[in-house]
């Protein structure tokens, strides 16, 4: 599949920032500040009601993350996306952590994905056991851990995904269920 015009002026505009055109930022972050809100608000869906980030301030500390540091090697808008629901993923992990231990007796923490069945109360060391799983994933089966991080964290749908990766919408299901298969043994063991 084809990516769309915009999708490849993305990829266009973060080798142009990599090169070291300042403006192609200028242009780039009006183009993928809406995915990243949806990303946000994927993010913080199932918090706890009085959670302390809102959809902006979790934007805003990716933004942070993603941009204060030196041109990174984002290859293409896939691996920007990838990374940018990784760090809100560690954003919000870092955040829980905190927290959790600033109270006594906390370490209770609401957590989503809903789609890989993981909501409800869940310590410090279920959220780090999810962060693990999901690297050592990515270190056995990049496409699988990326096609997870994508659709749970970036909240992309199937199709996106096979637009993305230039697969079927029928690979990026099986590759889905093969991973949330191999997420499941794993947080067993």
């Amino acid at each position: 599949m084809e990516p769309s015009e915009t999708e490849s002026q993305i990829t266009h505009l973060l080798q142009e920032w990599k090169k070291g055109d300042d403006d192609a930022l200028d242009v780039l972050l009006p183009m993928v500040f809406h995915q990243l809100q949806a990303m946000a608000r994927k993010h913080l869906r199932g918090e706890r009601a009085d959670h302390t980030f809102s959809t902006m301030d979790l934007v805003n500390e990716a933004y942070c993350k993603l941009f204060s540091r030196q041109k990174s090697d984002w290859n293409d808008r896939v691996h920007f996306f990838a990374v940018a629901g990784k760090a809100m993923r560690n954003i919000l992990i870092t955040h829980a952590v905190r927290r959790g231990t600033q109270k006594r007796g906390a370490g209770q923490i609401q957590w989503v994905p809903v789609d890989l069945q993981i909501v409800g109360e869940k310590s410090e060391e279920d959220l780090r056991g999810l962060d693990e799983a999901l690297d050592a994933l990515a270190k056995k089966n990049r496409e699988a851990a990326l096609i997870v991080e994508l659709h749970f964290f970036c909240g992309c749908t199937l199709e996106e995904i096979g637009r993305m990766l230039e697969v079927s919408q029928a690979t990026v299901k099986r590759r889905m269920k093969l991973a949330k298969a191999w997420l499941g043994r794993y947080l067993e063991n």
